[in-house]
């Protein structure tokens, strides 16, 4: 619970030399992902104290991992031209070194396209792993968000098709 503390107190700048030297490793190796890991000790230092609770299960630790290593590539690659000298300062509120260490191989490999869909793909199954949740889960997800995205588009079309017709019959009236 101390470093989670001291790490909370680093984000603020109110931890000192150690807190400010801690955040700061941590911003060089993963970016911007360093404000999660206050959270992420302060859930693993619970699960010490209490294990019966089995908060940090095997399945739920690899879906934490998996999600930093699609994240930070992930917002390397967006933030910053593939094969660019990135400066260490830029690092801190991007992927990373992580990130760039992932990201640019990665690139190189299979292209930008295609390592952005691997990340995603990475992302989605980390979020399966981190949460406990099946395919049929997301699926299911998935249904719901097309329902809402086609109520959406109808809510938000109608106005725009009733205020198009008004315009065609005053044109017409206009042109008779």
């Amino acid at each position: 619970f101390f470093l989670a503390v001291l790490m909370v107190l680093g984000l603020f700048q109110a931890a000192g030399w150690l807190g400010a030297s801690l955040m700061y490793g941590l911003g060089y190796l993963f970016g911007w992902e360093r404000i999660f890991f206050p959270l992420i000790f302060s859930v693993w230092g619970y699960h010490v104290f209490r294990p019966e609770r089995e908060l940090l299960q095997p399945r739920t630790v690899i879906g934490m991992v998996l999600w930093f290593f699609a994240t930070n590539p992930f917002v390397h690659l967006v933030t910053f031209e593939a094969g660019q000298a990135v400066p260490d300062t830029a690092l801190l509120e991007a992927g990373g070194k992580i990130g760039q260490w992932i990201g640019d191989p990665l690139t190189q490999f299979v292209g930008f396209a295609g390592a952005i869909a691997f990340l995603v793909a990475l992302f989605i199954a980390s979020l399966m792993l981190l949460f406990h949740v099946g395919l049929e889960d997301v699926l299911a997800f998935l249904a719901y968000v097309k329902r809402f995205g086609l109520w959406l588009w109808e809510a938000v079309s109608q106005p725009v098709r009733a205020w198009m017709d008004r315009r065609v019959m005053v044109e017409q009236a206009s042109s008779s």
